[in-house]
């Protein structure tokens, strides 16, 4: 989440270091939208038919890092096509974290109330996010002002690209412990048994 964040945030400063105009930056942030709607309505059935939200959490990381490499060359390519396939990957994984992350985020901390873990979350990626993108944009200003714009767009995607590499090792270790789920199968069972069980 904080990956996404940041990108959404810098996308306009990184894509003026390299040289692109305006009308490239309003592209890719629109393909980078279109590609996490994308993704997040693809990996979201995935879970929902499932239910294997770790695999599908360490794919998204995994993919997340992989695509923030491959954009950080398709940029550098200064190819608008190329600029525009690399966001639209890097949106597909990206913003997919948010319906599958916030769902099993609420899956490991239940019975704690949805919009207490979900708020946690939302504001942990936020944060993450800002620390990001004061790093990627004081990095790109850096090597800006010394001529080397280049330098700063290739340190600035570094940390996002390190970014998602932690929360890919991060999530191989989540427990995948479906709380909501077990306690709703344990009703239902509860509640055949009793129907079983009750007198005609």
């Amino acid at each position: 989440m904080g990956m996404m964040n940041t990108y959404g945030t810098i996308i306009g400063i990184l894509t003026a270091a390299l040289g692109y105009g305006t009308e490239a930056a309003s592209l890719f942030g629109a393909v980078f939208i279109i590609g996490g709607i994308i993704g997040s309505a693809v990996f979201g059935v995935i879970v929902e038919v499932k239910k294997n939200y770790r695999v599908v959490t360490i794919i998204i990381c995994g993919l997340s890092s992989l695509f923030a490499i491959a954009l950080s060359f398709s940029l550098l390519s200064n190819n608008i096509v190329l600029g525009s396939i690399g966001c639209a990957c890097a949106g597909f994984a990206m913003i997919s974290i948010l319906p599958v992350g916030m769902d099993f985020g609420v899956e490991l901390t239940h019975p704690t109330p949805e919009p207490v873990s979900s708020g946690l979350l939302m504001s942990a990626g936020a944060v993450i996010g800002i620390i990001q993108t004061i790093i990627a944009s004081e990095s790109i200003h850096y090597f800006e002002e010394r001529g080397k714009p280049n330098t700063g767009c290739i340190v600035a995607q570094c940390s996002l690209i390190l970014c998602g590499m932690i929360a890919f090792v991060m999530s191989i270790f989540v427990k995948e412990d479906l709380r909501r789920i077990n306690e709703a199968k344990d009703k239902e069972i509860l509640q055949n048994q009793l129907e079983y069980t009750a007198p005609s």
